[in-house]
């Protein structure tokens, strides 16, 4: 039998409830958030496909489609896995539920799984909340970029960003050639997820032997091509630092 774990969340978000919806079932939405690219059919039966960026991955099927309060997505070859999301709104805040049941893959500890999924909602969550309360719209431009990790590879990563420590949530880092970006998350050995000039974000995480960074332009910063650029460059330097010797 499949052991499976189970963790509820729960964020609430400066923006309407259709927002947070769509930023749940559709293309454009999901793409601003937590993926690169999505195919999904939001309709008991429907099937949800993404893209990280490193290649094509399907991802389940709905099971319970309520618009717009309701969402469950199963799956897992027995379909143990899920996630159901409940939304409400009161005084101008979406308040957000999501029960997420995980298998535990083989060779995976409980407490490594749910440290993983912690940390994972945390990034996305914070980029949605981001989004559509700062920003105050759905949609981006995106590049990934992957590279090895090799031991003390978070150290270097933080040095080739100019920082020696992981900074604090909320704190602000200064990088060559790019805006002031303010840190939305920052959890040591792992992530950092940083916000410039209300524009563009950049995620760095360590995913298993490799780093995976996601830069990316909103609003207005999607006509600013420079300054995608520039991020990327940044995220390519990270990278690099991640598998030096």
């Amino acid at each position: 039998m499949t052991d499976v774990v189970g963790r509820e969340f729960e964020w609430a978000i400066d923006t309407d409830l259709d927002t947070v919806w769509e930023a749940l079932t559709t293309p454009c939405g999901l793409a601003t958030w937590y993926v690169s690219s999505a195919e999904v059919d939001p309709r008991q039966g429907g099937e949800l496909k993404v893209d990280w960026g490193t290649g094509p991955f399907a991802m389940g099927t709905f099971e319970v489609v309520d618009v717009p309060r309701r969402l469950k997505l199963v799956y897992g070859g027995d379909q143990v896995g899920a996630e159901e999301w409940l939304l409400s709104h009161e005084d101008g805040i979406t308040h957000v539920r999501l029960i997420h049941s995980l298998p535990v893959e083989e060779g995976k500890t409980w407490d490594e799984v749910y440290g993983d999924i912690t940390r994972g909602w945390s990034l996305f969550m914070a980029t949605l909340g981001w989004a559509a309360g700062t920003v105050g719209e759905l949609g981006r431009e995106s590049e990934v970029r992957l590279g090895d990790i090799t031991e003390g590879a978070w150290g270097r990563v933080l040095a080739a960003a100019g920082v020696h420590a992981t900074p604090d949530s909320g704190s602000t880092l200064s990088i060559d050639g790019l805006p002031d970006a303010e840190v939305l998350v920052g959890v040591d050995d792992y992530s950092l997820l940083l916000a410039f000039d209300n524009k563009a974000t950049l995620l760095v995480d360590v995913e298993g032997p490799h780093l995976y960074t996601l830069a990316a332009t909103y609003g207005e910063g999607r006509a600013d091509s420079a300054l995608l650029a520039g991020i990327t460059s940044l995220a390519e330097r990270l990278c690099t630092a991640a598998g030096a010797a």
